[in-house]
């Protein structure tokens, strides 16, 4: 694979793992913050994408019930067929495995196999919950929301000598606990 140049936002391949495609979790979670930026900064313009997010994911549930598809994690630009990533035996030559792109979910074992393609009629009760809002409202119901203690987050305790201990070899943090912490100013 070589470096990818990403033009004109359209979906490209990355990983060996990641095909080019709509995936649906990564796609909810930016819906998600794209409502907390209206909340923080109420600019409508945040909420622009969220529509067409939403009858692309309620018109993609409705294909795959109809054509009884398994839920799959990246969706084919254009035809809008699921993608299925199958681990296979082979790697490339700087050792990484190789996987089978295919709309076929019985090729074999997959990467990752999602449990459903969510639902878009919460999301959309959301989005108009938080579309109707005025900004001043917007933003009042976001500094009034509950905040996260850092004692909810017992990971985020440790020292950065700690974080350092961590590194293997290679100077990467290898973990199967992967998260992502957000942090927002307080206004």
């Amino acid at each position: 694979m070589g470096r990818a140049v990403w033009k004109d936002l359209k979906p490209i391949a990355a990983r060996t793992h990641e095909p080019a495609g709509y995936v649906v979790r990564e796609s909810v979670d930016v819906v998600e913050l794209l409502e907390m930026f209206y909340m923080l900064t109420g600019e409508r313009r945040y909420l622009t994408p969220i529509p067409g997010f939403l009858a692309w994911l309620e018109r993609t549930k409705a294909e795959a019930a109809a054509n009884k598809w398994a839920a799959a994690r990246y969706y084919e630009p254009g035809s809008n067929r699921p993608i299925y990533v199958v681990k296979s035996d082979k790697t490339n030559e700087q050792g990484y495995g190789l996987y089978l792109w295919t709309s076929d979910a019985g090729a074999g074992p997959q990467l990752e196999r999602p449990r459903t393609l969510g639902d878009p009629a919460a999301l959309r009760r959301e989005y108009e919950r938080v579309a109707v809002l005025s900004p001043e409202a917007a933003r009042a119901a976001y500094k009034a929301r509950p905040r996260r203690g850092r004692g909810e987050f017992p990971w985020f305790r440790a020292s950065v000598e700690d974080v350092v201990a961590r590194l293997d070899e290679r100077g990467a943090w290898v973990t199967d606990r992967n998260r992502v912490l957000t942090v927002v100013p307080r206004a």
